[in-house]
């Protein structure tokens, strides 16, 4: 803006100077003028200078818009400035952001991964314990004899109607190998000598029957003759052949704690884990204790 100002003086001071040539150009050659009177062949200079005096005025009046013009670019170039810098920072800010974003994925998949690789070594040495205890369980069979060929084994079992194991003081069809047990020859000291062998205390009642239908009538007869003299399994004896027919087939109701296996907080030990021995609450001395007893008891 100033600059177009001073243009436009300096034009402006063009002009009169075209105009103060010329009026010296006439005063020369006229001889007329040579009679004009002093102001007026001071005329040109006299508006030279008022022309002079006029455009200080100008610039004078025009200063203050000038300054005025000059600080609201000022201005306007600052909040150019902040602007400029604000977006730099919101970049800044979302570029930041977007690296703390990735950095937390990759800690997320790097968490994942590793879980996923504990998870894997949790497999893997579960497989290998199982293995270890496969072929600690074939050590043991193969340095025992064989109880197949043995005298019969008390290999008792009671199920319900759907084949589950039957916990606590109900009646079951009893099992012997998987085979249903006939009642020839069965009688109380059976069942209480049976009950024992499975780790209750006694026996409360027995009756025979085909009671769970197609699911007991497609099992085997396994055993036959129980015939026990007193309610210790080793005063019984038995055959596993027979002649019955699956209405002669024994169910059972035991009673009593017997044998059971607990952990360190007293709590009774499932599935293929050791555990302390306890008959009754109390527990077993291995005084005599063999394999074989081992065995009877599991």
């Amino acid at each position: 803006m100033q600059k177009i100002v001073f243009l436009q003086l300096l034009a402006l001071l063009a002009i009169l100077s075209c105009d103060f040539a010329d009026a010296k150009s006439l005063d020369e050659n006229s001889d007329e003028v040579l009679h004009l009177p002093l102001e007026k062949r001071d005329g040109p200079v006299i508006d030279l200078q008022e022309a002079e005096v006029a455009v200080k005025e100008v610039v004078e009046k025009r200063e203050p818009e000038i300054q005025e013009e000059e600080e609201e670019k000022e201005v306007v170039d600052k909040r150019e400035d902040e602007e400029k810098d604000e977006k730099e920072k919101e970049i800044e800010t979302e570029y930041q952001d977007e690296e703390e974003q990735e950095k937390d994925a990759e800690e997320v998949e790097e968490k994942r991964e590793t879980e996923e690789e504990a998870q894997e070594d949790e497999v893997e040495e579960e497989k290998r314990e199982d293995s270890e205890e496969s072929r600690a369980s074939e050590s043991e069979v193969s340095e025992v004899e064989d109880l197949e060929a043995r005298a019969v084994q008390a290999r008792f079992t009671l199920v319900d109607y759907r084949g589950r194991a039957v916990s606590g003081q109900r009646e079951g069809l009893l099992l012997f190998r998987g085979g249903t047990v006939c009642d020839d020859g069965f009688s109380m000291n059976s069942s209480h000598a049976i009950c024992r062998t499975m780790g209750y205390s006694s026996a409360t009642r027995w009756r025979h029957g085909l009671v769970y239908g197609t699911f007991q009538s497609r099992k085997r007869i396994g055993l036959d003759d129980v015939i026990c003299s007193s309610s210790h399994w080793a005063s019984c004896r038995s055959s596993v052949r027979h002649n019955c027919n699956h209405r002669e087939d024994v169910l059972l109701t035991c009673t009593g704690t017997g044998f059971k296996l607990l952990n360190r907080a007293g709590h009774v030990v499932r599935g293929r884990s050791e555990g302390l021995l306890t008959y009754q609450h109390g527990t077993v001395c291995d005084d005599y204790f063999t394999t074989n007893a081992a065995h009877a008891i599991c």
